[in-house]
């Protein structure tokens, strides 16, 4: 299964943004994701953030790197 990996910036009630992931974070989907990855980063709110990857269906290396590249 390769589910489409994705990453997105909410604001929640909170007033607290989260970066939300989701998918398979994976070296098959590698290319999308450094497009992806590199959007959000640029996107970024100046103020602290959390990462919810309560979405994410596989994570390997590829995709662990991935997420920390821009943090």
């Amino acid at each position: 299964m390769n589910s489409a990996a994705a990453i997105q910036w909410v604001r929640e009630d909170s007033g607290r943004h989260a970066l939300v992931v989701s998918g398979e974070w994976t070296l098959s989907n590698a290319r999308t994701l450094v497009t992806a990855v590199d959007a959000a980063a640029s996107a970024r709110p100046s103020s602290g953030y959390v990462v919810e990857a309560a979405g994410l269906t596989a994570l390997d290396t590829t995709g662990a790197l991935l997420l920390l590249r821009k943090r």
